[in-house]
């Protein structure tokens, strides 16, 4: 339970500093903000999540399984 409440106030940082950071960089100069463009994506579902590990070989943290619902990713891969 802990895992999880650490995952999810790591996502609320996450998504607090986002505006700023767009602020900071409108030009998208930084690597990898060309594609996100400091926005956030639906979250995965829990069948999203089970596939993107099935597809890479690697099982995801399970607080980040059991938060799928809820979690926000960067746009593009969950």
């Amino acid at each position: 339970m802990e895992n999880l409440q650490q995952f999810s106030a790591q996502i609320e940082r996450i998504r607090s500093k986002l505006p700023k950071a767009r602020a900071e960089d409108e030009a998208f100069r930084v690597f990898g903000s060309e594609q996100h463009r400091y926005a956030l994506g639906p979250p995965a579902s829990p069948q999203e999540a089970r596939a993107f590990e099935a597809r890479i070989g690697v099982g995801l943290p399970a607080a980040y399984t059991m938060e799928a619902g809820r979690a926000m990713t960067l746009s593009g891969e969950p």
